[in-house]
């Protein structure tokens, strides 16, 4: 066997190629759509004797004067601190 012929063996074709690339492709969006799941969580804010509590409690201008009221509104993933 000549040294060329051993070479083309080893190496892969075109169409290997391809369809490693996909694959990378396809695991990159993947592995990135997974990571940033958690990034759309809302933080709610509670202070006690807020005068003026708004609805949806995301500042703390706007902090519920209860917590009560911010964990009935919450959804899985959000987050609440209380002050």
């Amino acid at each position: 066997m000549t040294i060329a012929k051993r070479i083309m063996h080893i190496l892969p074709d075109a169409n290997t190629k391809r369809i490693t690339g996909m694959k990378a492709t396809l695991f990159t969006t993947i592995l990135f759509l997974l990571i940033s799941l958690p990034g759309y969580s809302t933080i709610r804010y509670v202070k006690a004797g807020n005068p003026t509590p708004s609805y949806p409690y995301t500042t703390w201008a706007t902090a519920s004067d209860s917590i009560q009221k911010v964990v009935d509104i919450c959804l899985s993933g959000d987050t609440d601190t209380y002050w």
